[in-house]
């Protein structure tokens, strides 16, 4: 029985590894997305004639290229 539990556990382990590296390259294709949609924002705003930034929206203390809602 002991056995069993140790397997488990070391299964769990794994796929918790897994997980965690998948998600780096699940953050890389939202971090891509959130360029796009920011330089399209960008541009949008850009040949409306508004001259809107697309910094405006953005808190001061959030780095440029960076989403606020990010972790």
């Amino acid at each position: 029985m002991a056995e069993y539990c140790l397997l488990t556990a070391l299964l769990t382990l794994a796929a918790a590894a897994i997980f965690i590296q998948a998600s780096g390259g699940i953050q890389a294709v939202w971090n891509g997305a959130n360029v796009s949609l920011t330089a399209s924002q960008a541009t949008a705003a850009g040949a409306s004639g508004a001259g809107a930034s697309s910094s405006a929206n953005t808190p001061s203390n959030v780095p440029a290229g960076s989403s606020a809602t990010s972790k």
